[in-house]
């Protein structure tokens, strides 16, 4: 089923490789002392001891993950329902953690019908009345709303995690848009084009959602005009995409078309519903939206490269990482190097700042031993919920040859 058409959030330059030296080092000084000003980066954890810049310092490179697939990241492959764009998220530094337009992932690509954005009409669907407005009226109410994350709900290892990033965005609230609906209706079906040229290998065709309107206004959601400054492309969801900030990336409708007022409370689960109810943690397949619980992305926290580093004669390792999830996100993790080992807490954390968005975090690690080691992290409050996290759907490991 389309991405919800799933792609979400990107922006940003990601302009540093993996293998790059300086950009990698920390500064140990600043950190301690808690004041390093890094743009429009806050630092959340100043007593970090993340590697720092030195003269005796030499970055050897990365630690390669275990057992993940090798996938082209960063650019398109398929089309329509096939499409896929992979993030990759191994290049991220605090500096730089909103993804750039063109690398933003996608789940759904568009499809070779979709009618020219010049053409584009939304229809309000009301109880005795419609509306309809165009893309052009849409875009001239357009707001900067500033940077927020979007995962799919399909974000896994066979993914490489690529289906993930975060940008700035540009849109219309929907709390703005509807506010002429003197009374709100208790359900909102939001609709998107959804008629493709040829059949899809992985997808199922649906690009609907039903919502109530505490859930669209309580999660800031807008329909988005813009990503970092540009113009929704259509593989985006343009020229109108649903985006709504803290649920996977489903539920963000693409090419949005219609939205319907439901004042009966009682429809059913729309098939896009139906076919990411096992990827949003939902109980069987709720028949009646109203049955379907919100899919809300929980807090995790992940590592996305291992560094591997020479400091004098001695050999160090420092494991770089994301948290996201929530409205705020959390900012307080402990990791763990295989299941015997006692966790640690991480202590060098740098959010971008907005609501829904993520934050990077970096460990500096000294293997007991060469071998294989699984990566696992935890909220440091068990009373936080991150049930994909706890459960190990973003374990990593590696294999140390020498420590």
């Amino acid at each position: 089923m389309q991405q919800g058409n799933e792609n979400r959030i990107r922006g940003g330059d990601l302009d540093g490789r993996p293998g790059g030296t300086s950009r990698r080092r920390f500064i140990s000084s600043a950190l301690a002392a808690g004041v390093l000003a890094l743009g429009a980066w806050k630092r959340v954890c100043a007593a970090g001891l993340p590697i720092a810049h030195g003269s005796d310092h030499a970055f050897l490179g990365l630690v390669p993950f275990d057992n993940e697939p090798s996938l082209r990241q960063d650019e398109m492959i398929g089309a329509e329902l096939d499409a896929r764009l992979f993030t990759n998220l191994s290049v991220l530094d605090e500096q730089k953690l909103v993804v750039p337009a063109d690398k933003f992932y996608i789940r759904t690509g568009a499809s070779k019908l979709l009618p020219p954005a010049e053409n584009w009409t939304v229809r309000i669907q009301g109880r005795k009345e419609t509306e309809l407005l165009t893309a052009q009226q849409l875009e001239s109410k357009s707001l900067p709303l500033g940077a927020c994350l979007m995962e799919c709900a399909g974000n896994t290892r066979a993914t490489g995690f690529g289906l993930m990033s975060a940008a700035n965005w540009n849109g219309i609230p929907m709390s703005r848009l509807l506010e002429r609906v003197k009374q709100l209706p208790k359900q909102i079906l939001i609709s998107g084009f959804d008629q493709y040229a040829s059949p899809s290998l992985s997808s199922v065709a649906g690009a609907s959602w039903i919502f109530t309107p505490d859930q669209l206004y309580a999660n800031d959601s807008f329909l988005a005009t813009h990503i970092n400054g540009v113009r929704l492309t259509a593989d985006h969801g343009g020229p109108l995409r649903l985006v709504v900030p803290g649920f996977y990336g489903c539920a963000s409708i693409k090419w949005v078309k219609e939205i319907t007022l439901l004042d009966d409370g009682d429809a059913e689960s729309t098939s896009q519903m139906l076919e990411y109810a096992p990827r949003t943690l939902q109980r069987g397949l709720p028949s009646l939206a109203r049955e379907y619980a919100p899919p809300r992305v929980e807090p995790a926290a992940m590592p996305i490269r291992v560094e591997r580093w020479r400091i004098g004669s001695e050999l160090h390792y420092q494991v770089i990482g994301i948290a996201w999830g929530g409205r705020e996100v959390e900012t307080e993790w402990e990791i763990q190097f295989n299941p015997d080992a006692e966790y640690a807490q991480i202590r060098s954390v740098a959010a971008l700042p907005g609501k829904y968005t993520w934050a990077l975090w970096k460990h500096a690690w000294k293997p007991i031993a060469p071998g294989k080691y699984s990566m696992r992290l935890r909220p440091r409050d068990p009373a936080v919920p991150a049930h994909r996290t706890r459960y190990g759907h973003y374990v990593r490991s590696v294999t140390i040859s020498e420590s």
